[in-house]
């Protein structure tokens, strides 16, 4: 087997490093249990582009926001129909 160089060893580690970290944001996500309709829209940590839907309490209406993909609250579905049917 051949020897690794430093440099060779440093960029894996690098590598490794990063791939750590972005396993380490994805462990934020959170399912909305459709218990909550009546916070604001929270898009999270997390900067993903996800279309989703919130209730908002004073129009009582289903509203799109975007959603980063991870944290958040549970005013936050999947479709406009299910936002009514839990709110």
């Amino acid at each position: 087997m051949p020897e690794l160089s430093s440099i060779s060893v440093k960029s894996l580690l690098v590598v490794l490093v990063l791939l750590a970290a972005g396993l380490s944001k994805g462990a934020g996500y959170t399912k909305s249990n459709g218990n909550d309709c009546s916070s604001k829209p929270d898009t999270g940590p997390c900067r993903g582009y996800f279309p989703k839907f919130y209730f908002d309490p004073s129009d009582k209406k289903c509203k799109e926001f975007i959603y980063g993909g991870c944290g958040g609250n549970g005013n936050r579905y999947d479709t406009k129909e299910e936002c009514h049917k839990r709110c």
